[in-house]
């Protein structure tokens, strides 16, 4: 269902049984959790056993595993009322850096660097995806009316709001300056983010954009049931396709553009490595 990067060449898995499932690079299991008994609609590392997640049974939370005691802690909890479905450390790569998290409930939850404070910024839609964007220290989410806006963690207040998408963003990206969009509306963005959202690129695909991965170079985008690659240097011409890719639709999309490898992970419970050129 989930899917994202830890560290080196490994990637875990959130699945809808509550599983969280760490492979290495040939899709080989080295070590799994069980943080909920409902689906993990998101999954986040910050370091090798320092990760959070975003869950069917309406919370949020952050997870520590000892590996000396081979125990797993929750080191902070915050509960909806409904569905979690994002959520994004501010720093990738600093387990004690802010997290945010959202859903349903059109709200999102800012849990503090302290893990014993939060706070609280109020969202004018339901919350589907969540990316840092580190050059600003500020949090991209897409919602579930079209929207994308950027927030500030430390103000708690939003920064700005775009809706140039028409139906619901379930899929947002970022690296660097750039990020990236994906909408229900069948149309995959290209941002600028220096300063403000500033639109780029715009295509329109054939299906529903359900993830999205970008890089310096590349940018990737499972559309229905087929995974896209594109070069950002002439994005209007697709550089791979692969059509039937999976059964039903995909959430989790990773890229790690220096070994050239995506990463998907899909409703059918399959997680897939592709290789490209």
């Amino acid at each position: 269902i989930s899917l994202c990067s830890v560290g080196e060449d490994r990637f875990a898995v959130g699945t809808s049984s509550g599983y969280v499932v760490v492979l290495d690079r040939n899709g080989l299991p080295l070590i799994q959790y069980r943080p909920h008994k409902a689906c993990i609609w998101d999954v986040a590392f910050s370091s090798t056993y320092d990760f959070s997640t975003a869950s069917e049974d309406g919370t949020s939370s952050i997870f520590a595993y000892h590996l000396n005691q081979q125990t797993l802690e929750a080191t902070s909890v915050a509960s909806f009322q409904s569905d979690v479905f994002a959520l994004a450390y501010t720093n990738p790569t600093d387990p004690s850096s802010a997290v945010l998290s959202g859903g349903l409930s059109a709200t999102i939850c800012v849990l503090h660097s302290d893990r014993k404070s939060s706070s609280f910024i109020p969202a004018s839609t339901s919350i589907q995806a969540m990316r840092p964007i580190t050059t600003r220290n500020l949090v991209l989410f897409g919602g579930g009316s079209g929207s994308c806006a950027l927030v500030d963690p430390n103000t708690c207040t939003t920064v700005e709001t775009i809706t140039k998408h028409t139906r619901k963003v379930p899929a947002v990206s970022s690296y660097g300056n750039m990020a990236l969009s994906g909408s229900f509306d069948k149309t995959l963005r290209v941002w600028d983010v220096r300063a403000g959202m500033h639109c780029s690129h715009n295509l329109v695909m054939s299906d529903v954009l359900t993830a999205t991965a970008i890089s310096d170079n590349y940018a990737a985008a499972c559309s229905g049931s087929s995974l896209y690659l594109w070069d950002l240097r002439n994005f209007h011409q697709i550089l791979a396709v692969k059509n039937k890719a999976w059964s039903g639709l995909t959430r989790g999309l990773v890229m790690d553009h220096t070994k050239k490898l995506l990463v998907t992970a899909s409703v059918d419970g399959i997680a897939r490595f592709w290789s490209f050129e």
